[in-house]
């Protein structure tokens, strides 16, 4: 892993010194911190723009190697959300985007990035409130981002996987990994109605294959290409159940 200040995912293996190009991927670095992320997760339209973007590169002029994705650090001073007003789509860009995932202190909780009378970094700096976390929105924030994150934890295919989107209304999409004998597949739904919903896994999943939702623990079998849910979240995080 290496640190060249301002580099960015967009540059593919290149860092441009205005004068030259040097490319720390080769016999050097196998990833890179990625400089840019904060920015796309802000600026980029939607999701599938994101993914798909990074997972594109990923797969072709970074093929092999990687980059580090994060949302805030100790010395950034123009963090994703300064005012911890976007704490679940943070977790939800940070954990999904093709990549590796950093996660600075106190993210999970809304650790304040605005401090009263602090200047500069300090602001990046503060405690961390620890006496917050058996609060009620503090504690559904955290369970939050230990739900993708374990996901994550658990699949390579969402860092270093083929990334295609099944459909866009509903959002739902799949990631693949594949390397010698070793196979990983799952398929994540965003934004999803509240309640009953119908998730295609076609292209993942086969009929009769018990499938467990990571998100709300409930599990169910694949009929005519698709899984049924119920449930009061809206998002799903879909992987073999355990008894295939």
């Amino acid at each position: 892993m290496g640190e060249v200040y301002g580099y960015g995912i967009s540059s593919g293996p290149f860092y441009n010194f205005s004068d030259k190009k040097v490319n720390y991927f080769d016999k050097a670095f196998q990833s890179l911190i990625n400089f840019e992320f904060k920015w796309n997760a802000k600026q980029l339209p939607n999701y599938e723009t994101l993914f798909a973007s990074y997972a594109s590169t990923l797969q072709t002029k970074l093929k092999g190697n990687s980059v580090l994705n994060y949302l805030s650090s100790h010395d950034d001073g123009q963090p994703f959300d300064p005012e911890r007003k976007r704490g679940f789509e943070a977790a939800t860009k940070l954990f999904l985007t093709p990549g590796i995932s950093q996660i600075y202190y106190g993210d999970e909780l809304a650790r304040p990035l605005v401090v009263n009378q602090a200047k500069g970094d300090a602001n990046l700096r503060s405690n961390m409130p620890w006496n917050t976390i058996s609060d009620g929105s503090t504690k559904t924030l955290l369970t939050h981002w230990q739900k993708l994150g374990s996901f994550r934890k658990n699949h390579p295919a969402i860092g270093a996987g083929q990334h295609a989107i099944i459909s866009e209304e509903p959002y739902v999409f799949r990631r693949v990994y594949a390397k010698d004998d070793y196979k990983d597949s799952v398929v994540i739904g965003l934004d999803l109605p509240k309640g009953n919903k119908t998730i295609d896994v076609s292209s993942v999943f086969s009929d009769g294959t018990i499938v467990r939702d990571a998100y709300s623990g409930e599990e169910t079998k694949v009929v005519k290409g698709a899984v049924h849910l119920e449930n009061k979240h809206s998002i799903v995080l879909l992987e073999k159940g355990a008894n295939n």
